[in-house]
């Protein structure tokens, strides 16, 4: 049976997940805890991360978290993981978690370079 799971973040300002849940089956959400872009200035946490995470778990919806980066090197790959722990640190969840790896800069990485971005 399939499970409806979306991803949310500052983006989803006007979210009723209740309405999700009732309307759609919502059974789990992705949330954006933070990234780092250079377009906004370096690293940061999602402006409604932890309100996200509130109603999700007062809903008891599965969560999980994501994070953006545009990452191209490895040492701020690993900066980027440890900003990403600590923003993780003090959350429940059963859902996995993701490093959201979607900037165009990195189309010009090779397959060895991504992979080592992101693992």
């Amino acid at each position: 049976m399939a499970k409806l799971v979306i991803d949310i973040s500052k983006y989803d300002d006007d979210i009723n997940l209740a309405d999700w849940v009732n309307k759609h089956g919502l059974w789990g959400v992705i949330i954006k805890l933070g990234g780092n872009e250079d377009a906004v200035g370096g690293r940061y946490k999602d402006g409604l991360a932890e309100t996200h995470y509130a109603n999700a778990k007062a809903l008891g919806l599965h969560i999980g978290f994501y994070y953006y980066t545009d990452v191209l090197d490895v040492a701020t790959a690993n900066a980027d993981a440890n900003h990403f722990a600590d923003l993780i640190d003090g959350h429940d969840y059963d859902l996995p978690c993701y490093m959201d790896v979607e900037d165009p800069r990195q189309f010009n990485l090779d397959a060895r370079q991504l992979t080592d971005v992101t693992t």
